[in-house]
């Protein structure tokens, strides 16, 4: 199954069957994704901006969340290199993806949402 939004190898992977403890890590998945958004609209400082987008890439990556982590790559490289034009829609951006991908999921593994 081919996507955009998410690895399904490497969701299976972390996540497998929807059960108590998988669906609350995808939980808190969300939580942090929302917090990291939270900090960079209140952030100018680039190089900050930069370690918080290094931070959803990772916790994306390993989650599968391919379209999320490319999103923060391409912001991350622009950050540190002191190029990101705007964080605002930088975070849009994020938040879009990451509801394309929850959209995604639901509709694929709808499990994980009962």
């Amino acid at each position: 199954m081919a996507s955009s939004h998410i690895d399904w190898e490497q969701f299976d992977m972390i996540l497998g069957e929807p059960e108590e403890e998988t669906i609350e890590l995808l939980n808190e998945f969300q939580t942090d994704c929302r917090e990291i958004v939270s900090r960079l609209a209140g952030h100018t400082d680039q190089q900050r901006i930069g370690r918080d987008l290094h931070q959803l890439k990772g916790v994306s990556l390993n989650m599968g969340f391919s379209g999320l982590a490319d999103i923060a790559a391409t912001a991350e490289q622009e950050a540190k290199s002191g190029r990101l034009a705007s964080p605002e829609q930088v975070c849009q951006s994020i938040e879009s993806e990451l509801q394309a991908a929850l959209d995604e999921l639901r509709r694929e593994r709808p499990g994980f949402f009962a």
